[in-house]
């Protein structure tokens, strides 16, 4: 009689005596679902915030920041010259195209060979490194910041 799966009450029976069971799955799956948008939410800011937060001198550093699902993305393309707004619509697209349904892990990766030197504050443009910052800005958005060694 109850809709949306919450309640099945067709495990009352004779001689088992009166049991109800909750059919959480409904529960379960709507938590996923919210769990997965979080997810492409915290993975957006990150992104935007980290492409922003790139020095752009050749634009070869922001333009090869990459999302990626489930497996980093190590890729470098030397040649690769997006400017902000594509890089951001870069890592959207990958980002958005985590499917709804289940939670998958999200990388945000730059494997440009001098990015080491960039998050080691070598850059005027961005002396407090690049990654590091971002993630606690935005790790502080959604809650505590926690720094996984």
């Amino acid at each position: 009689p109850y809709k949306h799966g919450l309640l099945n009450t067709a495990s009352w029976g004779r001689g088992r005596g009166n049991i109800m069971a909750w059919d959480l799955s409904y529960i379960g799956k709507k938590v996923e679902e919210e769990a997965v948008r979080l997810v492409k939410d915290i993975a957006t800011d990150m992104a935007t915030n980290l492409v922003y937060k790139s020095p752009e001198d050749t634009s070869r550093f922001l333009s090869n920041t990459n999302a990626s699902m489930d497996a980093p993305n190590e890729s470098v393309d030397e040649n690769k010259f997006l400017g902000r707004s594509g890089s951001i619509a870069q890592c959207t697209r990958a980002i958005n195209a985590m499917p709804n349904d289940k939670l998958h892990s999200v990388y945000i990766t730059n494997h440009v060979k001098y990015g080491v030197y960039l998050e080691a504050g070598y850059s005027a443009q961005s002396p407090n490194g690049v990654f590091y910052p971002v993630f606690v800005a935005v790790s502080s958005m959604y809650g505590r910041p926690r720094v996984i060694s």
